[in-house]
């Protein structure tokens, strides 16, 4: 399957969230379990932010940032 460049574009973008999310987290010295409670949502949602496997809604975007 050949890739658009929108495809990977989108893909480049979600791997780097992830990382930077992971980074972020390992910088606060907290689990994805406790982000996920600070959140309000799952520690499974959490791993698949980070492993750029799912985009996050504006709104968890937003409580992420905080």
């Amino acid at each position: 399957m050949i890739e658009t460049p929108g495809r990977f574009f989108y893909n480049m973008v979600m791997k780097e969230f992830g990382e930077n999310l992971r980074k972020i987290k390992e910088e606060q010295k907290i689990s994805q379990s406790q982000l996920a409670e600070q959140i309000g949502t799952t520690q499974q949602y959490v791993s698949r932010l980070e492993s750029g496997k799912h985009i996050p809604s504006l709104y968890f975007f937003l409580l992420i940032l905080r």
